[in-house]
């Protein structure tokens, strides 16, 4: 894919999209085994690109063994994440709701709450940076399982190799993900069909920037399906 902005509309070529989008928004919606099999669908589609093909894998159950690594990773992340940056912010809050009630000034509150926002806004743009590294770890984790996702020093190396491409994978999977939730505004009915257009957004996306990484140390051969694979 030598056209990024092609992750966007590559979708819509496939046949009977309308329909794969539908039982695989229904199947992302599960928690968990649903999110597995999302997940394992996307790369999946990855596949399809790789091979310069462009339909949408049939939607089901089947991707779920192929989307547990991508899936575990993501999850240890989030977790870090949350425990890092959640701890700080409910301490934060926990703040601002005593000094809200303190009876003897009102600046102990306005402290308090001009702090708890500020750190929500720092949240908020750690979040777009941490989508910088999102290709990057799909890719190492495609590559050399649940040990290179994780391995912060080899995510880098995947990131580093060019970081203004890394810069433009990012911030389109930022668009992708957003463009997934915006199915919740229509009742929440919307989003049986954003959500895998996002994710087949995500797709196209990270073809792209594996195809710009550069040498075979840095993006080795795919891995063969985990076993049971379809």
């Amino acid at each position: 894919m030598q056209n990024v902005g092609n992750a966007f509309s590559l979708p819509f070529r496939s046949p009977n999209w309308l329909g794969t989008f539908a039982l695989m928004g229904l199947i992302g919606i599960i928690p968990i085994l649903g999110q597995m099999a999302l997940l394992g669908w996307t790369l999946a589609l990855l596949d399809n690109y790789r091979r310069g093909a462009v339909d949408l894998p049939p939607a089901g159950f089947q991707y779920i063994g192929r989307g547990v690594n991508l899936f575990l990773v993501i999850l240890v992340y989030g977790l870090i994440i949350a425990v890092i940056f959640g701890v700080p912010l409910v301490l934060l809050f926990a703040g601002s709701l005593l000094a809200a009630n303190s009876t003897t000034s009102s600046y102990p509150s306005a402290v308090a709450g001009s702090g708890f926002s500020a750190y929500v806004g720092i949240i908020q743009l750690l979040g777009l940076v941490l989508y910088l590294f999102y290709p990057a770890v799909i890719v190492a984790t495609e590559r050399g399982g649940i040990a290179a996702g994780l391995n912060p020093a080899n995510v880098l190396k995947v990131a580093s190799a060019k970081w203004s491409n890394t810069l433009i994978a990012g911030l389109l999977i930022y668009v992708g993900f957003f463009l997934a939730q915006l199915g919740i505004i229509a009742c929440c009915i919307g989003i049986i069909f954003t959500l895998p257009y996002g994710y087949a957004v995500l797709a196209g996306v990270v073809r792209y920037y594996e195809a710009t990484l550069e040498g075979p140390a840095t993006v080795p051969p795919p891995q063969p399906p985990p076993p049971g694979y379809a």
